[in-house]
């Protein structure tokens, strides 16, 4: 069973390099974001350091939530997903699988990029490596709740709407704790605490949400 899940992870992490747009429309969008609200907010540079965490923070969360509405719906169409739910290995497991590939995709590759696009926003490098240290804690959270989104919008035509209503507000307790753990840091201030919670967020979202999606899914084939 633990040969399949390598399988799957394998076989969508081969699918978002070999198309490309799965690993580089995400940069592209966090970089878009990270270059284009200083821009919109002039050419401050104290206050583009003072929220630079929360530029970052906005664009892991963007760039993360870019393709929600292709997580499933491929191997829905082509009947993996069938095939998957007929066989001995229990759905929650692939879509483990999915949040896995999505956090590598994504979140792994934002969190190394962190610190450096963080110095186009006059933040220091070590202040970047706190808030890369943060997205480290907090993006697999992120991805979960990605999974889950995609999960609702593969059985309902209003999906994306959906996806929107349920995915950001989600997501907005972790862009806080991220945030206020570089700030906390930038103050003097305890910042491990932060980022234990985001982490302890992330193992509950990874824990639970699995479940939930699997039901959506569930739902989707039984239709």
């Amino acid at each position: 069973m633990g040969d399949v899940l390598l399988t799957l992870i394998t076989r969508d992490l081969r699918a978002n390099f070999r198309l490309g747009s799965g690993i580089w429309l995400p940069l592209t969008m966090f970089l878009t974001i990270v270059v284009l609200i200083p821009i919109g907010i002039g050419p401050d540079i104290d206050l583009h350091s003072k929220i630079a965490p929360a530029i970052l923070w906005i664009g892991v969360v963007f760039s993360l939530f870019l393709f929600l509405d292709r997580i499933f719906s491929p191997d829905l169409e082509d009947g993996s997903l069938d095939r998957i739910a007929a066989s001995d290995l229990p759905l929650e497991k692939y879509v483990w699988s999915k949040i896995i590939v999505l956090w590598i995709s994504s979140g792994l590759l934002l969190t190394i990029l962190a610190p450096f696009l963080g110095l186009l926003l006059n933040l220091p490098l070590q202040v970047g490596l706190i808030c890369s240290s943060s997205i480290l804690a907090g993006s697999p959270a992120l991805a979960a709740i990605g999974c889950l989104g995609g999960g609702i919008g593969t059985f309902n035509r209003h999906g994306n709407l959906l996806q929107t209503v349920i995915v950001l507000p989600l997501s907005i307790p972790i862009l806080i704790f991220g945030t206020k753990s570089v700030i906390a840091y930038s103050n003097g201030e305890p910042y491990l605490p932060w980022v234990l919670q985001l982490s302890g967020i992330s193992l509950a979202s990874i824990a639970i949400f699995p479940f939930l999606i699997s039901y959506t899914l569930k739902t989707v084939l039984e239709e």
